[in-house]
């Protein structure tokens, strides 16, 4: 088997991936998608009969793409990042977020593109690694699922006799810049990184082409020696990489959360074309004339007028009539809604009168779990490369890696501020003592009654030194008791 082999699960999910990555990209990707195919074979809009490549390019250009997988991800991001994210870190790791890929890529962009893949595509994985020549710290490097081209899980023997799984192998596919004869135009290189556990060790190796120069075809070679990071004085004995789904953290592909959605969006795009395709043919009359010698130049303008020697001639407007172009914009119609259903929640119309906060939940409800499960694989998976980043840098305490490195996201999706009478029940719940004050503040939290980013204990000093500040004076002498 060759180092650029694929996964089986792989193949299986690599043409749904492509068109998620084109839909979700966009009118110009769907269309150069379509327009760079040959002979015929279109990738999503299908030439019509009889059609030349420049009518057929005219079709395509003449095309409506609805971007509804498009404003989808980037409302559903909206959502989880409603409110900023929280990531529970020793301070001495705090540094480290301006810029976690050593790239100048900071934590809110990190978490932007993970969001952005795992709503796209399903999958995104995340390699923690540590310079082992003049390193200083630990650094992330992220990989598209199409990268992530192979892995495998082996037995790792246990005191039960069954043994656990225990990913031993992931191979990643890289494209690599390297300098070029022009200083320019620099090329780019193939290679593959292959992260395995060779007898409990973990190693890397890099794979690049090499030409037989014309002996037979090019065969992937192992470039230099395997690399055996090193932590403390001693080789690792699992492989730090991770890959996030919108379920779980596995490197299984999962379906593509919106990927229903994109065939909709699809199917939706063709209606659109023949659509448009139509009224370009229908939507100007044409005259049209009958007994007239043949060749007769005939032209048309508000100055002209057709005279006939022949009474029996003709000549009228001929204009489009009948339901073939209302039964296109009708199956639109049904597509967008399709999409709303399956998840474009930004393409809604307006709620109905009178539709009570509860009714628009409900119609919302299947958005929102489907969104609370992948912000529960991304705070796990988060959380577990944060872990991996501590262990890197030398935090050898599993209970502090455990208690005090956690990642939470939004869960919060809608705007509902706590209503007054409930904030005046939980007031006296507080005076009474039947609450503490961090579950009264954090409660007014979620009822959006607070500050961004203001913690009880900040909140509430803050409260002492105003009541210092504010309380009269008393005359030299007296003391509190004083009446």
């Amino acid at each position: 088997m060759s180092v650029d082999s694929r996964h089986p699960a792989y193949d299986r999910r690599a043409l749904q991936w492509m068109r998620c990555r084109d839909v979700a990209g966009g009118t110009d990707l769907v269309k150069l998608a379509d327009l760079r195919g040959g002979g015929g074979r279109r990738r999503y809009l299908p030439m019509l009969s009889g059609q030349t490549q420049t009518e057929y390019e005219s079709y395509v250009d003449r095309a409506l793409f609805y971007p509804a997988v498009e404003r989808t991800v980037q409302g559903l991001t909206g959502l989880v990042l409603r409110k900023p994210p929280t990531v529970e870190l020793p301070d001495r790791f705090r540094l480290d977020l301006v810029d976690l890929t050593l790239a100048g890529q900071p934590w809110e962009s990190v978490l932007l593109d993970l969001l952005d893949d795992v709503l796209t595509v399903g999958r995104v994985g995340i390699l923690v690694e540590f310079p082992q020549q003049n390193g200083t710290r630990p650094y992330w490097t992220l990989y598209r699922t199409e990268q992530v081209v192979n892995w495998h899980y082996g037995r790792e023997a246990d005191v039960t006799g069954a043994g656990r799984l225990v990913l031993d192998r992931v191979v990643l596919e890289e494209s690599i810049e390297e300098p070029g004869t022009d200083p320019f135009q620099p090329r780019t290189v193939l290679q593959y990184r292959v992260l395995e556990l060779v007898d409990g060790r973990y190693q890397v190796s890099l794979y690049r082409k090499q030409d037989t120069a014309g002996s037979g075809p090019a065969v992937w070679v192992m470039v230099g020696e395997p690399i055996i990071p090193i932590r403390k004085g001693r080789p690792l004995d699992a492989i730090p990489f991770l890959a996030i789904g919108p379920r779980h953290v596995s490197l299984v592909p999962d379906k593509p959360p919106l990927l229903d959605m994109v065939d909709v969006n699809l199917s939706h795009y063709r209606s659109a074309a023949d659509l448009e395709h139509g009224r370009h043919w229908t939507g100007l009359p044409t005259p049209w004339v009958a007994g007239v010698t043949p060749g007769t130049e005939l032209r048309i303008g508000s100055s002209v007028a057709w005279t006939f020697q022949d009474p029996n001639a003709k000549a009228a407007m001929l204009e489009f009539s009948g339901q073939g172009l209302g039964a296109l914009e009708k199956a639109l119609e049904h597509k967008e809604r399709l999409m709303a259903i399956l998840g474009a929640r930004l393409l809604e119309g307006q709620p109905m009168r009178g539709e009570t906060a509860e009714a628009v939940r409900l119609r919302h409800a299947g958005d929102a779990s489907t969104l609370t499960t992948i912000v529960y694989a991304l705070e796990e998976g988060l959380t577990a490369a944060f872990r991996w980043h501590a262990w890197w840098a030398g935090e050898d305490d599993a209970r502090t890696v455990d208690n005090t490195i956690q990642v939470r996201l939004n869960r919060d999706f809608f705007d509902e501020p706590i209503d007054p009478a409930v904030a005046q029940t939980l007031m006296q719940m507080w005076q009474a003592g039947g609450i503490s004050w961090e579950t009264y503040y954090y409660l007014l939290q979620r009822g959006e009654w607070t500050r961004p980013g203001v913690a009880a204990e900040e909140e509430r000093a803050l409260i002492e030194a105003q009541a210092l500040a504010l309380a009269p004076e008393r005359p030299a002498g007296t003391s509190a008791e004083t009446p």
